[in-house]
C-alpha cells in the first residue's frame, strides 16, 4: 500500500491481520502514532512506514514480534528506544532510517 495515498493514522482494527507478513505504508500521509495493536500482527517479518509524519516512540508491544526482521522508519517524527530490550544486540531486527531512535541491548551483551 505504498504510494496509494492514505491519509490519518494507522487504524488500531491493523493488529486483526493477524497473517500479515509484510506492512509497507510508505510514502503516504499517515499521521499519528504506530498502534500497539501491530503488536498482535505475530507473522510480521517487515514493518515499512518510511516518508510519513508519524510522531512519538515505537511501542513496546512491537517486542512481541519474534519474526521481524526488518523496520524501515525514515522521515517521520520518531525518537526514544527501540523496545526489544530482552533481545541480544545481535539478533535485532535490521532498522532503517531513523538516526534518532537509539537500540537498547540486553546487559548481556554490552
Amino acid at each position: 500500500m505504498a504510494y496509494d495515498q492514505i491519509n490519518g493514522p494507522i487504524p488500531p482494527e491493523i493488529g486483526n491481520l493477524t497473517r500479515l507478513k509484510y506492512l509497507n505504508l510508505s510514502m503516504n500521509s499517515i499521521t499519528g502514532r504506530i498502534q500497539d495493536s501491530i503488536s498482535f500482527c505475530s507473522k510480521l517479518e517487515v514493518i515499512t512506514l518510511m516518508n510519513n509524519s508519524i510522531e512519538g516512540g515505537i511501542p513496546p508491544s512491537l517486542a512481541k514480534l519474534q519474526l521481524l526482521q526488518e523496520i524501515v522508519l525514515g522521515n517521520n517524527n520518531l525518537g526514544g528506544r527501540i523496545p526489544l530490550a530482552e533481545q541480544p544486540c545481535g539478533q535485532y531486527p535490521r532498522i532503517l532510517g531513523q538516526q534518532s531512535i537509539a537500540r537498547h541491548c540486553s546487559s548481556s551483551e554490552q
